[in-house]
């Protein structure tokens, strides 16, 4: 596969769109609001359950899911967008090249029984037979499976709830307006909660999404300031009790 230089920027740049509306995580209350107004509510839960891209997503499959009783597993979840370059190369017209292979990788990792939505999310799960988001063409037998644009338009037609930390418009005539969220914010804001709530450091986010730099799991898990302030408190009181001081 051919690539053009312009387009190893990409990561970068998605890096940073992440790093403007992923602020802190947001709380259960907005990602259910989000659920409520989408068409396919089982669309969201997948995708911010699993954290995974919309490539990756739509190629779950049921057998991509198992209940281990205390929890439920994702078993060889799909981990694509990874490309090796096997050359460099100058064209014709005297401009640097990459030529690529796509590796594939694998990431397996719980889901916990406990969490909110987990039983929406199991409930939308367990009753399928093959791909998660396949569908049947009016008239036709032949099962088809959603696009990615087909996916982002189902997501990104949800009108954005109101919230301090839900992503905005940072330049441009709608600047300081909310805006819609997009298929990859469910993954930053997943990293951000995994941090929030279970306490996961870089290197624990790193093995959950199978990321292979500790820049991006830090891009990706941002603290807001309350969450700070939550992280200060509770380090407070542990050197208090430590040292005995009620």
């Amino acid at each position: 596969m051919e690539r053009k230089g312009g387009e190893r920027t990409r990561t970068r740049r998605e890096l940073s769109r992440i790093r403007r509306d992923i602020r802190g995580w947001i709380g259960w209350d907005y990602i259910e609001r989000v659920v409520e107004l989408c068409e396919n509510p089982g669309l969201i839960l997948v995708t911010f359950m699993t954290g995974g891209r919309a490539t990756e997503i739509l190629e779950l499959t049921r057998g991509h899911f198992a209940d281990m009783g205390a929890y439920y597993e994702v078993r060889a979840m799909p981990v694509f967008k990874k490309y090796d370059v096997v050359e460099i190369y100058i064209d014709e017209d005297g401009k640097r090249r990459w030529r690529t292979e796509l590796v594939t990788e694998y990431r397996t990792f719980p889901i916990l029984k406990t969490e909110p939505l987990v039983e929406m999310f199991w409930d939308f799960i367990k009753d399928k037979t093959g791909k998660l988001f396949e569908f049947k063409v009016p008239g036709s037998e032949e099962l088809w499976t959603d696009q990615y644009w087909q996916m982002y338009k189902r997501i990104a037609d949800i009108p954005p709830p109101s919230s301090p930390l839900a992503p905005f418009y940072h330049k441009g005539p709608k600047i300081g307006q909310p805006k819609n969220v997009y298929p990859h914010w469910f993954r930053g804001m997943r990293a951000a909660q995994l941090r929030v709530e279970y306490g996961l450091s870089a290197e624990d986010l790193m093995e959950f999404f199978r990321w292979e730099s500790i820049e991006i799991a830090l891009h990706y898990a941002r603290l807001s300031s309350a969450d700070l302030a939550d992280t200060m408190i509770r380090g407070r009181k542990r050197i208090r009790a430590v040292m005995g001081i009620s």
